[in-house]
């Protein structure tokens, strides 16, 4: 009983320090760390999307949803996140109160779907119990839309809504840049082909060129260009675009195959810690804050990249390691570029310009 008690004491340390080291290592995740140094909105609504998202998960609606109203004055897009917190909220009530059948990913999607919807119905008043504080915040919002006429609190010219699903593609690869140390291991190669069983190697390969006939439907219809990504030469999508993007036109459909294995690599990591439900409302929230925005920007990945990272199971030493050393050499780079390269624009020579995220 004792060295039961001793190695689980062992194994409760160890997740404490990995988890504090995970924490340490996101906070130099170079685009939110290099912003810290600058008066942007990016710290601040990340602050307060996190602890919103942490208060809830603790029980503390109310107080939650407080920090979702400062998280919307930040940046009015986080009432996006304000209803996934509600929505993860609703699923972890509901597998509190239905058992442990509909905690797993056995049943499937769509069983796990109609067993979440009869639950809500059945324990609506315990859910509502949970979720007002968030249904008032949302109410709120939609009430200031109205009022203001729109979301968009600014410069609406630049700001307007479209359908740019390509977003989609590029947060997937921003996503596996950044965190290659934690899918790119031979070990997560193997494991990746593993996962495929021998006997659904016809309709997986059916569902591969199904998935990227869509694909390529959606980058040959729904690909936007924003004037500032092709004139501003201060920020890393500029150069991203002109010296990748804009070489040829068949580079956008060149990449496709690499969009579906970042894709595939994304959604094994979360798949292996979070319920079906909760993958399929934080993939239907990142694309309701990223598919309407015509600029490439990579401040508006932030957020979906910090939850991925969150919610995926705990590295081992080697790769926050390896993780960290990534983050730092990016910010290195980038901080120099920022403080000894500045530069003249050719029709505004008397103002310093510097390169940016």
């Amino acid at each position: 009983m004792l060295l039961h008690q001793e190695e689980e004491t062992k194994q409760f340390d160890e997740l404490v320090t990995k988890c504090s080291i995970t924490a340490l290592v996101l906070v130099t995740f170079p685009v939110i760390y290099f912003f810290t140094f600058l008066y942007y909105t990016d710290t601040s609504s990340v602050f307060f999307v996190l602890l919103m998202y942490y208060l809830s998960l603790h029980g503390n609606h109310l107080t939650a949803a407080l920090a979702g109203i400062v998280a919307i004055a930040v940046r009015q897009t986080n009432v996006i996140w304000v209803i996934f917190t509600a929505g993860v909220t609703a699923l972890h009530t509901l597998q509190q109160n239905v058992g442990q059948a509909s905690s797993g990913n056995s049943l499937g999607l769509l069983a796990e779907l109609k067993k979440f919807c009869g639950g809500f119905v059945k324990h609506f008043l315990k859910l509502f119990k949970c979720l007002w504080p968030y249904g008032i915040v949302i109410v709120m919002f939609i009430l200031f839309v109205m009022w203001n006429g729109g979301i968009v609190v600014g410069d609406r010219s630049q700001h307007k809504a479209c359908l740019n699903f390509p977003q989609l593609f590029y947060l997937l690869l921003f996503t596996l840049s950044f965190s290659s140390p934690l899918l790119l291991f031979p070990s997560d190669i193997v494991d990746y082909l593993k996962s495929s069983k021998p006997v659904k190697k016809i309709y997986n390969l059916l569902g591969v060129v199904i998935i990227a006939i869509f694909i390529v439907l959606l980058v040959n219809k729904f690909t936007y260009i924003h004037e500032y990504l092709l004139a501003d030469n201060r920020h890393y999508p500029f150069y991203v675009w002109r010296k990748l993007y804009a070489r040829h036109w068949s580079v956008k459909y060149a990449l496709i195959p690499l969009y579906m294995f970042a894709g595939f690599c994304i959604h094994h990591k979360l798949s292996a810690k979070q319920h079906c439900l909760w993958i399929l409302m934080f993939y239907s929230c990142v694309a309701l804050v990223t598919v309407p925005q015509k600029l490439l920007e990579f401040r508006y990945f932030i957020i979906p990249y910090l939850f991925f990272r969150l919610n995926i199971p705990l590295a081992s030493y080697v790769r926050l390691v390896l993780e960290f050393l990534l983050y730092a050499s990016v910010n290195a780079v980038t901080i120099h570029l920022f403080l000894n390269k500045p530069f003249q624009w050719k029709h505004n020579p008397e103002e310093v310009q510097r390169f940016m995220w």
